[in-house]
């Protein structure tokens, strides 16, 4: 259980309820509820999101050299925060070149996970396929282990056709990286402690992880694909990132994973065939130009 400094009290009192809620805790008093985060603020964001004009979140209340962080915030209720994520990524967007190292890093990293995806789901169909009465959870995965191994294959080719482009240059963003639904509270952003630059496809895919089982959520990344008019190599990188599925704490996280599995599954490879129809496309039109 997190522990609330006694500093706080400097800032609110007559506290009469502390609820916990994924890092979080709110703090309820008889006429407002405060959110306390047990890290630092980080000033240089601050005065950063008010050089970019965005204003979507919430302000701390308390002194920049305490050892947290204190909002005062509209309600408690949680929410994707889709339209503050665009606005903030539209407002802190600058284009960057990447070096050979980056592009040669990113290349190897992401065939170091699939290779070490492919190994661990050998083994663990291996291991179910000698039990003599898998229980269902496993049987369900069995079912559809195939799936799975799809994936990771599209996610390896569209890897290849990324490093065969040989993108030159990226969209480096103000992530957010804490995309928990604790931390949109009224559609506004209340932590930006773990806030780093970054490339934008990688908290597309993060975005994406968090929330693919919501129904509006392969529109609400076109969304956000088109609202930066994405090269096709950044779409061919975010593709590579989501074909990884996440990993699990326990058995019981299964279902969710089989899940992610199927639902991204169908979505690259209708991205993956629309992709060779352009290709076979452009073939032809420089086969009837000759």
């Amino acid at each position: 259980m997190i522990k609330i400094p006694n500093k706080i009290y400097t800032y609110i009192s007559s506290i009469r309820k502390v609820t916990y809620d994924d890092g979080y805790v709110f703090l309820s008093t008889n006429s407002n509820v405060y959110c306390y985060v047990p890290v630092s603020m980080n000033v240089d964001v601050y005065s950063y999101l008010n050089t970019i004009s965005f204003y979507d979140y919430y302000r701390p209340v308390n002194d920049p050299d305490d050892p947290f962080e204190l909002f005062m915030v509209d309600s408690t209720e949680k929410g994707n925060g889709f339209s503050a994520l665009t606005s903030l990524y539209q407002k802190s967007a600058v284009f960057q070149y990447f070096s050979d190292d980056q592009k040669n890093k990113i290349f190897q990293t992401m065939m170091s996970q699939f290779q070490k995806k492919t190994y661990y789901y050998h083994e663990m169909q291996n291991r179910i396929e000698e039990m003599l009465f898998p229980r269902k959870i496993f049987y369900d995965f069995i079912i559809n282990i195939s799936d799975f191994y799809h994936t990771l294959d599209i996610g390896k080719y569209f890897l290849t056709k990324w490093k065969t482009n040989n993108p030159n240059k990226y969209f480096e963003v103000l992530t957010l990286r804490r995309l928990s639904p604790t931390n949109f509270l009224n559609q506004k952003i209340c932590d930006f402690s773990f806030s780093k630059r970054d490339y934008y496809v990688y908290e597309l895919a993060n975005y994406y992880q968090k929330y693919f089982q919501s129904e509006s959520i392969l529109q609400e990344i076109d969304d956000l694909l088109n609202s930066f008019s994405l090269s096709l190599d950044d779409c061919y990188l975010f593709y590579v990132l989501i074909s990884i599925p996440p990993e699990w704490d326990d058995e019981e996280d299964i279902p969710v994973v089989i899940s992610y599995v199927k639902k991204t599954y169908s979505f690259l490879l209708e991205k993956q065939e629309e992709n060779q129809e352009r290709e076979e496309t452009m073939f032809q039109k420089q086969q009837n130009d000759i």
